[in-house]
């Protein structure tokens, strides 16, 4: 499970550092799979929003994935 409470504090972190710098780059939204995890840090989201964010989506996973599984 990713920390995000440890990828908000780097990117606060980072932001009172150095400003003109990204903390982001074309490998983080790779791992991430899209940009939204990015525009929900800069917007200042905290974990446990962002995470409830995802709720609707591992819904529908967790439906198509059943009919796979050998064993409840």
């Amino acid at each position: 499970m990713v920390n995000l409470e440890w990828l908000i504090d780097f990117y606060n972190a980072h932001q009172e550092l150095t400003p003109n710098e990204s903390f982001y780059n074309k490998f983080f939204i790779k791992l991430a799979g899209t940009k939204n995890i990015q525009e929900q840090i800069e917007k200042g989201m905290t974990a446990n929003v962002i995470r409830a964010s995802w709720q609707d989506g591992l819904t529908a996973y967790k439906k198509v994935r059943d009919k796979y599984l050998l064993y409840d």
